[in-house]
């Protein structure tokens, strides 16, 4: 059983991953409405179905579940829901840094993150304190929305120009 769920946790990261992080389907999860793009932002949220979803149909493929029935099918659809709600945020975030370190993949938001913490350090007085850089930034991150990104990097190109014609 223990192999059965280690597969489901890899099955529902990867799951996760290509649906709602991969450069390779960026134009599908770029089109996204709005609640399934949120939905898929969480690791947990999207990890606990896709593990639930996974379980059982991994289960019966590979015939690792002895037993039949509804019973047999609603244990390994609780269990998968568990097991991808625990797991596939773990496992997303070391796919994401691995690749980030190795530079195969850099996200548009640690670019964002990057100009605010910059422009943090270099101005005296920041007009947004650093927790509020932290909370926008978790929320283009969640969101994943082009405009509010924008939105944020015009507002912060303002904040500096000001900090700019003020010296």
């Amino acid at each position: 059983m223990i192999a059965l769920f280690s597969l489901v946790a890899l099955v529902a990261t990867v799951a996760h991953y290509g649906l709602a992080r991969a450069e390779l389907t960026r134009a599908l999860w770029r089109r996204y409405p709005p609640r399934l793009d949120a939905f898929l932002a969480c690791p947990a949220c999207s990890g606990a179905w896709l593990g639930a979803i996974a379980a059982p149909v991994l289960a019966r493929a590979t015939g690792l579940a002895s037993a039949v029935g509804l019973a047999a099918f609603l244990e390994l659809f609780g269990v998968g829901f568990c097991v991808g709600t625990i797991f596939v945020p773990a496992l997303t975030w070391l796919l994401t840094k691995s690749l980030e370190a190795t530079h195969v993949a850099k996200s548009e938001e640690s670019d964002v993150a990057d100009t605010l913490r910059q422009i943090a350090r270099e101005t005296d007085e920041p007009t947004l304190s650093l927790s509020e850089i932290a909370r926008l930034e978790a929320q283009a991150r969640a969101v994943r929305n082009r405009r509010a990104l924008r939105e944020l990097e015009i507002r912060l190109a303002g904040l500096a120009q000001d900090e700019t014609h003020d010296e």
